[in-house]
């Protein structure tokens, strides 16, 4: 095991390699979170042209196994006297043009109903739900992302007031567009 070893923040964010902090979050390499515009969409277009073989393959529709054992996972963490957050972080806005299309084609209709699904499942149990999928919903661009599927931390406070916020907020649940 390696050791922990405390570095200063100017150290930390100089870093080669990937870094892991104690919160669980993963602090990117300098290098990533410092490519450009132009390069983050290339890595998008690359993540997007995989959702065939590799993230989406199969996923025709919500596994009624699975959503039940999501049901009962939540209820059990509820009946612990925990409360439940969901997050939904979106996809870049030319992932998301491109899955849209092959949704329209009749592809990943089983992803197409998974943000729909969360939300009534939060709206019926009355849980705190912030984000989307859709980055125009949660108000992100492509500017706010590393890559195709990674959003920068920064960009998440356009949607998350972060865990203290959403705990002193209670109950909240963004609209989700009717179209």
């Amino acid at each position: 095991a390696t050791p922990f070893i405390q570095v200063s923040d100017n150290e930390l964010y100089s870093q080669a390699t990937n870094v892991k902090r104690w919160d669980g979050s993963v602090l990117y390499d300098e290098g990533f979170r410092s490519l450009s515009a132009e390069e983050t969409e290339v890595l998008a277009l690359t993540q997007a042209g995989t959702f065939d073989t590799v993230n989406m393959e199969g996923f025709d529709a919500l596994d009624e196994g699975a959503c039940r054992r999501f049901e009962q996972f939540i209820s059990y963490m509820q009946s612990q006297g925990s409360q439940v957050i969901l997050l939904l972080s979106p996809y870049h806005p030319m992932v998301e043009y491109i899955l849209d299309t092959e949704i329209s084609q009749g592809k990943h209709q089983g992803f197409a109903q998974v943000e729909p699904w969360l939300r009534q499942f939060a709206q019926e149990h009355q849980i705190s739900l912030y984000g989307s999928y859709r980055p125009e919903v949660a108000g992100v661009e492509g500017a706010d992302f590393y890559e195709g599927l990674h959003i920068r931390t920064e960009a998440i406070q356009k949607y998350f007031p972060g865990v203290s916020a959403a705990l002193d907020e209670g109950y909240y649940l963004q609209p989700w567009p009717q179209n």
